[in-house]
């Protein structure tokens, strides 16, 4: 199974995240009813506290949700750098970061639609890396 395999059994997989987001936050709403029921000495049927409850955890669910979003949209430069990545140059002569453009190429090639050059160009590393290793192990691999 290649990378682009495993990417779209991920995407298929996204339905369950969603699932048990949903139910986290179910659980999370009971959990703080029990104790808000426990606190003010309430019966767990208290209906109108699971409301309140209920409200407070979604609408603190959804501006957390709201800023996240906000963030990441602002494309993958930006979460590149949220994770310590540095801009890697076409023209570097460090051989980590022309080992990890040579497998960005690659990895395009094997791409139905083929990045720009620019977009190459701007391939992110992170620190001390997942990226670095990963290329390392796709360029060793690719050797053996």
């Amino acid at each position: 199974m290649d990378f682009f395999d495993k990417q779209e059994l991920a995407r298929k997989r996204t339905r369950w995240l969603v699932i048990y987001f949903f139910l986290a936050v179910v659980g999370i709403i009971l959990a703080l009813h029990a104790a808000f029921c426990m606190a003010l000495g309430q019966r767990w049927n208290d209906l109108p506290l699971l409301g309140i409850t209920a409200v407070g955890v979604v609408v603190a669910v959804l501006i957390g949700s709201l800023v996240k979003i906000a963030e990441l949209s602002q494309g993958g430069k930006v979460v590149a750098k949220m994770l310590g990545g540095t801009l890697v140059e076409p023209g570097s002569a460090d051989s980590e970061e022309r080992r990890l453009l040579n497998v960005v190429e690659e990895m395009a090639r094997r791409r139905p639609s083929t990045p720009s050059r620019r977009a190459l160009g701007q391939a992110m590393r992170w620190s001390g890396s997942r990226a670095v290793a990963f290329a390392n192990s796709r360029v060793t691999n690719s050797k053996a």
